[in-house]
């Protein structure tokens, strides 16, 4: 199995360990090379044997998931799989996100049958794919307090549609750290991420960002100033009336939520719309940045070059060339902050 990705399995507990590895090895294109208990051994094996990716616990003895995520990926940077309980008051498997794992997988409520052996494989070769040599660890921010915001209304509200894949919660995170606490915009996002892991990904940027975010529910009008995240299954689209209309139609580009379906639903607005393409493997936004580009909407896209996942940059600019494109989530903030206030990217 010399070109089998190599898997690290990290979890403290034996039986979980034994589970991921006997599930793994059921695939000949995979080879679990070792286990580790924790995450100061995690480091050291990353160091030692260069897996191709690990699968990672976040609750851990000596040193928990997170800790180990940060020193793996400043060590030794490899893709990481979070293997975690889905749980809407637990953000820990997102806030790994954050600190560099790749993905997230949720553990079967029911056990590892074929079908949840076979999700956990197609996870490991997507994470496989990922290029994480050139990781810059996350800028760190305190928590913003909400409690004084004071939003008065935009002379010309903008909707702004954001559509990230892989890598994309740490660039949703800088963007919404950026964006001052008066924004007095409507922001939508599609992030998309395992079943299950939505409502924990809404409360962690909650948690972190200057605006409050939420999951956007069926026939709730946008309100200035609110972040509002597409739910697990759904489309998320936006009515002439402004508001939220919510369908489970069949899939787009492979994806429900789909970004195309937000973005084309926000071209009716033209000018008065923002479309953001992220990193990600695919293509999903491109048609939507396309038709809101038709409509005369702005356009920004991750730069590809500094993306975590370039497919989905790349596929945008094939589709809008001229596309304003920013390599940090960071710089696409000041990008939106600077279109709010009419001037030109």
């Amino acid at each position: 199995m010399s070109n089998a990705i190599k898997v690290l399995v990290v979890d403290d507990s034996p039986l979980v360990r034994r589970v991921l590895t006997d599930s793994l090895e059921r695939f000949d294109d995979i080879e679990v090379i070792a286990e580790a208990s924790d995450g100061l051994q995690a480091i050291a094996m990353a160091k030692d044997l260069q897996p191709d990716v690990i699968t990672m616990d976040v609750m851990m003895p000596m040193m928990d998931g997170m800790e180990a995520i940060e020193g793996v990926m400043s060590e030794a940077p490899t893709p990481v799989v979070v293997v975690a309980a889905s749980n809407p008051t637990d953000s820990l498997a997102i806030q790994a996100l954050g600190l560099g794992a790749t993905h997230v997988f949720p553990k079967p409520v029911g056990g590892f049958d074929a079908a949840s052996a076979s999700s956990l494989a197609s996870t490991i070769r997507r994470a496989a794919m990922v290029d994480v040599s050139g990781w810059v660890p996350p800028r760190r921010q305190r928590p913003q307090s909400k409690a004084s915001r004071r939003v008065s209304p935009a002379a010309k509200e903008l909707l702004v549609g954001i559509v990230g894949s892989t890598g994309g919660p740490r660039q949703l995170q800088e963007i919404l750290q950026t964006l001052p606490p008066d924004f007095a915009h409507t922001v939508l996002i599609v992030q998309h991420t395992a079943t299950g892991f939505t409502e924990a990904l809404a409360n962690w940027l909650d948690g972190v960002a200057t605006l409050p975010v939420k999951l956007a529910r069926e026939g709730e009008f946008l309100l200035p100033g609110t972040v509002h995240v597409a739910p697990d299954e759904v489309h998320l689209t936006v009515d002439k009336a402004r508001r939220v209309r919510l369908s489970p139609a069949a899939r787009v580009d492979g994806h429900r939520p789909s970004g195309s379906v937000l973005l084309e639903s926000l071209s009716q607005f033209g000018p008065g719309a923002v479309g953001v393409v992220l990193t990600g493997m695919g293509r999903d936004g491109a048609r939507g940045l396309e038709a809101l580009a038709a409509k005369g909407g702005h356009t920004l896209v991750e730069d590809p070059r500094t993306a975590t996942v370039a497919g989905m940059p790349q596929a945008a600019l094939q589709r809008v060339p001229d596309a304003y494109q920013a390599g940090s989530g960071a710089a696409i903030g000041q990008a939106l902050v600077r279109l709010t206030r009419g001037e030109a990217l």
